[in-house]
């Protein structure tokens, strides 16, 4: 009984990871791709600056913007979503969101595919490449320990 437990926990973990790390790859594919899509003006909505994150052991804050904003496609209006990160203290943020102001217009990447797909930063960055990387490494280290955990538990090594 707990053995089986401790597989379906694994199996679990594993799963979890494993959806991650795809769906971190899907993200970096689709950023990536961002830089080839066409570009139509959009018209800035709502911004605001966000706590993003504390790191403790650094002792160091994080604030981001987000950009809302509207713009269309083939007379159809769209809603998109921009968040910039890695903002030091909140006066860097603020003086970074003044180039949003309500109202006012910028240029919109969208996808010409899936027209409610859009950004105003496009290309992605080192960061979420070597985030799906740490996700596809724990995903191999679960899945080694598996099959550790199944050769073990049979008595012998798995068949091919």
């Amino acid at each position: 009984m707990n053995e089986s437990r401790h597989l379906s926990l694994g199996t679990v973990i594993a799963l979890t990871f494993a959806a991650l790390a795809f769906w971190n790859l899907w993200m970096f594919l689709a950023d990536h791709g961002s830089k080839d899509w066409p570009t139509t003006t959009g018209t800035v909505r709502e911004t605001k600056t966000a706590f993003n994150y504390c790191d403790v052991l650094a002792r160091a804050r994080a604030y981001e913007i987000v950009v809302r904003y509207i713009y269309e496609v083939e007379g159809t209006n769209y809603t998109g979503e921009t968040e910039f990160h890695g903002y030091k203290s909140r006066k860097e943020a603020d003086a970074a969101k003044q180039s949003y102001q309500y109202g006012g217009g910028m240029m919109v990447h969208y996808n010409p595919s899936l027209h409610w797909q859009s950004t105003l930063s496009p290309g992605s960055g080192t960061a979420s490449y070597l985030i799906g990387l740490c996700f596809f490494a724990v995903l191999a280290i679960c899945v080694g320990f598996a099959r550790h955990y199944v050769t073990e538990s049979s008595g012998g090594p798995l068949p091919k």
